[in-house]
């Protein structure tokens, strides 16, 4: 690939990458809580593996995507939380057909669902969680919209 289109996609590749690694970690939570609960279980096993990985996922998504290292911690995990819900509850609808109507095992229906967060969550944390004011009278960093204004002159 040319230079300028890698320097142009260089957020997308790095939230692919993050987000890769991300997922492997999601996934391996899932895979040993439901080991630990069992199959019949699956609905809770994936509520419980979301609550642990948003974290997880917005400190990577904050450090090495977004490069978010201004703003609290504490309101962007507000946010991820605001952002990763609505992704969840698709995700969670998606696996329950695919493991009731499909009759997949729960792994390989939970595979499935991981496009629609994938999507959802980058829109959601590039113009949400990393993108506007943390709290009511923060000061927004003058390198915030940078990316945007870079783009409008392209």
């Amino acid at each position: 690939m040319p230079p300028n289109i890698i320097k142009k996609y260089e957020e997308q590749i790095r939230y692919l990458l993050v987000g890769f690694f991300n997922t492997v970690v999601g996934y391996s939570i899932f895979t040993i809580f439901l080991m630990i609960a069992s199959q019949h279980h699956y609905v809770i096993v994936q509520w419980a593996g979301w609550a642990l990985c948003v974290p997880i996922s917005t400190y990577t998504m904050r450090k090495y995507v977004f490069k978010a290292s201004s703003g609290k911690f504490t309101h962007q995990l507000r946010r991820s939380y605001g952002i990763y819900l609505p992704a969840q509850l698709i995700s969670m609808g998606l696996l329950i057909v695919f493991v009731n109507v499909f009759h997949l095992y729960p792994l390989v229906g939970q595979a499935g669902t991981i496009v629609v967060s994938t999507i959802m969550s980058y829109f959601g944390h590039k113009y949400f969680t990393f993108k506007t004011p943390l709290e009511v009278g923060e000061v927004v960093d003058e390198n915030l919209f940078e990316n945007e204004v870079d783009d409008a002159k392209a």
